[in-house]
Formats: structure tokens, sequence, C-alpha cells
């Protein structure tokens, strides 16, 4: 008995180089999938936070608050670690704001804990080689120490 073949959807008799429509929709269907997979990751890669994004901007307008979900102290002034915007960090249950001046130095600094202002540290630089003056108070208004991260 002659050997069968199995039952193909499609003609047997194509040219060669043809294939038939079922096996090239799968083909295509493939295909699509694949890249719709490829893009779908570039794009997550893309969203996710790059170091640089993080880092304090190179350009910082005065007068306009920063926000951060962390802190550091340099020279006895509090400094954001990088930077985040409002939407971002007001889900953390505390975090933190800077205000600079011209010359990209802190000149108010918020901290908040639960949208509530926990302590604010005004800050005065005065001239070449002067260490700044750093007033530091609670949410009453009391002058205190500067919290440290």
């Amino acid at each position: 008995m002659p050997a069968t073949r199995p039952a193909s959807p499609c003609n047997s008799r194509l040219p060669p180089g043809l294939m038939c429509a079922p096996l090239l929709g799968a083909q295509l269907l493939g295909a699509l999938l694949l890249t719709t997979l490829l893009l779908t990751a570039a794009l997550l890669l893309t969203a996710l936070p790059h170091p640089e994004a993080q880092a304090r901007p190179e350009k910082i307008r005065p007068g306009i608050a920063y926000f951060d979900d962390e802190y550091v102290v340099e020279k006895d002034v509090p400094d954001l670690v990088g930077e985040k915007n409002y939407e971002e960090v007001y889900q953390f249950y505390e975090y933190f704001e800077a205000r600079y001046d011209g010359q990209g130095r802190v000149v108010l600094f918020v901290a908040y804990k639960r949208g509530d202002v926990v302590w604010r540290a005004r800050i005065v630089h005065g001239g070449q080689g002067r260490a700044p003056k750093i007033t530091v108070t609670n949410a009453e208004g009391s002058t205190i120490p500067l919290p440290q991260p």
C-alpha cells in the first residue's frame, strides 16, 4: 500500500516558492505578534526610570517647586536627591519640596507627611565663602534643629 500524505488545506500543485493562504496567514500572524511584543518591550523600557532622569535637573528655574521622596544634607543645607513630578511623590507617605534661587542654590525646603507640612527650612545665602543662614521651623512655627535623612 502506498504511503499517504496527511490531508493538507493547500493544493499540492502550487508553483515553487508560493505558499497556501492558511500557512501564509499563520506566518503573518506570528510576525505581527512578535513585532507587537518587541514594540511593547521597547516602550516599557523607555518608561522605566533611568538614572539620568532621576538626577537634579540641569537647568533649574528659580522659584519653581521641585519634588522628590528622598533628600540629603550637604554642608548643612537640605537638597533633593533627584526630581519627580508632584503626582508621583504625592502617593508617598513622606515627600519633600525644594525651591532654588537663580544660582541653583536651595532657598526653601519643605518636608511633607501625608500632604501636611512637617518642617520647613529657609536658607539665606551669603557672599562668597560665607556659610548660609538656615532657619528650620516645624508645622507650628517653632524653631527646630535640621532633621537628618
